[in-house]
């Protein structure tokens, strides 16, 4: 049997302190333990958590899935607290997302009245779990998935063009696909010249590559009626073109508008919980597979070690822009 470690040597172990993290080697060093001894103990205690019945509300929720084994389809359900800006705390995986599944568990959390918004993908499912177990709860579709539909229809618009290029320009193309699907303002001004040259070469891949950029300037806006401002152009816009991915698209922002027209009163995505997901996967890939409690000890560790050093660079963010603004009102 393993020795019981004392609490405040585990305490120690997964300290927060962004300047003196200490190792679980470190740590069995300088209390006659070995890594794997101190290892064993805090995964133990943080696997432990408290039932979703008796853990605090969160008032900012995301919804999203899971693969953790590529090409095998099966997804299993994460919820993020999206609360705390600069940290999004996994809070639930579960082993299915059916939404039978998701509504019993959001029927666990024991102040549903607390919740104030929650940020879904496009699919019903998740949409009608929230809105039977937290109707008073504002149901966002997050930029993310948005943008993602957006870039898929771009996509198929390229494959289809470049099938009708000859066989450089067809490489060239895949070469610099990723260009296509980025914010132009971020762009260099060699690469903003390379679109440049695609679009003098197809029309009908400029015609896409100005609808993408279009809708990703809503998330620009500043409010709600400069969004909807926007998106009349958009409209027209594809409606004027004959691109059929985009037609489709057209048809899912309208079906998801309330929802996606949302983010303007809650400012919440699951972008971050999107990154979140790539660091469980990586991990899962180290261990070559974990059970679902050593993922979540294991991503709460991660969390606690750098959690105050997000809250201090979001701190000084914060700041920055508190400076700013009295400076333009100074001036």
């Amino acid at each position: 049997m393993v020795e019981a470690i004392p609490t405040h040597y585990r305490n120690w172990s997964s300290s927060t302190s962004s300047r003196n993290c200490r190792s679980y080697l470190a740590v069995g060093e300088a209390f006659g333990r070995s890594g794997q001894n101190v290892r064993v103990h805090v995964l133990e205690d943080f696997s432990q958590q408290p039932e979703l019945s008796e853990r605090s509300t969160p008032l900012l929720i995301g919804i999203d899935e899971i693969s953790l084994a590529k090409g095998k389809g099966k997804y299993r359900l994460v919820m993020y607290d999206l609360s705390i800006p600069w940290r999004p705390q996994l809070f639930v995986m579960h082993e299915s997302r059916r939404k039978d599944e998701v509504i019993k568990l959001l029927q666990e959390l024991p102040q549903p009245e607390r919740v104030l918004a929650v940020a879904i993908d496009m699919w019903r499912g998740y949409k009608t779990a929230v809105q039977t177990v937290l109707p008073d709860a504002t149901v966002v579709i997050d930029a993310f998935h948005v943008i993602q539909a957006s870039t898929k229809a771009l996509g198929e618009v390229r494959k289809v063009v470049q099938k009708s290029l000859s066989k450089e320009q067809r490489d060239a193309l895949k070469r610099d696909k990723d260009l296509f699907a980025e914010d132009f303002e971020e762009l260099t001004k060699e690469q903003k010249e390379q679109l440049k040259q695609w679009e003098k070469t197809s029309p009908e891949l400029s015609q896409a590559m100005h609808i993408h950029q279009k809708l990703r300037a809503l998330y620009r806006c500043d409010d709600l009626e400069e969004a909807l401002d926007l998106l009349i152009d958009w409209e027209k816009k594809i409606l004027d073109s004959s691109l059929e991915p985009f037609q489709e698209l057209l048809k899912t922002v309208w079906n998801w508008l309330p929802e996606i027209l949302n983010r303007f009163h809650y400012r919440i995505s699951n972008a971050k919980t999107e990154g979140k997901n790539n660091q469980v996967r990586t991990m899962n890939q180290q261990g070559f597979g974990y059970s679902i409690n050593s993922l979540k000890a294991r991503m709460q560790i991660k969390e606690e070690k750098t959690a105050l050093l997000k809250w201090r660079k979001y701190q000084d963010r914060c700041n920055r822009r508190l400076n700013q603004n009295e400076s333009r009102i100074a001036s």
